[in-house]
């Protein structure tokens, strides 16, 4: 309810030079800003502890040197052309169709070819999860996580956040032990059905092996 006259004056705060930090529905902020609460990870509070998955991953030979140690890596990928599962019959007329894909650049050759869907995340439940996320092909592209809830600024719906142009490390902590869904949410249903899908994971204790690369199971 209006008050009318209440000698009350509520300033309103300036957006010059802060044009990128502001939402608008549609027209979302391109900037990719740092991680703003990534954390330090050689102070954690007790208890809680970085994301071990990527170093468990290299000590069993999956991965090369780490570039971003504690973090998982994903590129959006563009204009990967596969064949059809007929190979191309006399009756069809396409053979071959073009898909997006997500891929993990730390991965030894083969496994760092991209690949539908993409490569399963497999975290501790309470582990501080990061994904360094390159984009590839025309931008923007994003990253949302179904299941985990993070902060607006990690959930990827780039309408309501933004939309990221080169690199942005996401941040968040799974809480909950389940298999989820992560997609790209710039076109959803286009950016779906090209391929930018895949599966992430919260476990309640890392695995004593891997006897097998842990998206083929």
């Amino acid at each position: 309810m209006a008050i009318p006259k209440s000698g009350m004056l509520v300033k309103r705060q300036s957006v010059v030079h802060s044009e990128g930090i502001w939402t608008k529905m549609f027209d979302p902020p391109r900037l990719g800003p740092p991680t703003p609460e990534r954390l330090d990870l050689t102070n954690l509070p007790k208890g809680v502890k970085p994301n071990p998955v990527p170093s468990v991953m290299q000590a069993a030979g999956y991965k090369g040197n780490l570039v971003a140690p504690f973090a998982e890596k994903r590129s959006l990928m563009h204009g990967m052309t596969m064949d059809t599962w007929d190979k191309g019959l006399p009756t069809q007329i396409v053979d071959r169709l073009n898909f997006f894909m997500f891929a993990d650049d730390d991965l030894k050759s083969p496994f760092n070819t991209p690949v539908y869907p993409g490569p399963t995340l497999r975290m501790p439940r309470g582990a501080i999860f990061h994904c360094d996320t390159a984009c590839q092909g025309p931008p923007p592209h994003t990253i949302h996580w179904h299941g985990i809830e993070p902060t607006p600024m990690n959930d990827g719906v780039g309408h309501c956040s933004f939309e990221v142009e080169g690199n942005y490390i996401y941040q968040w902590q799974p809480n909950f032990i389940g298999t989820y869904f992560y997609h790209c949410h710039r076109n959803t249903l286009q950016h779906f059905e090209y391929g930018l899908a895949g599966l992430c994971s919260s476990i309640r204790r890392m695995p004593i092996g891997l006897p097998s690369p842990p998206w083929t199971r």
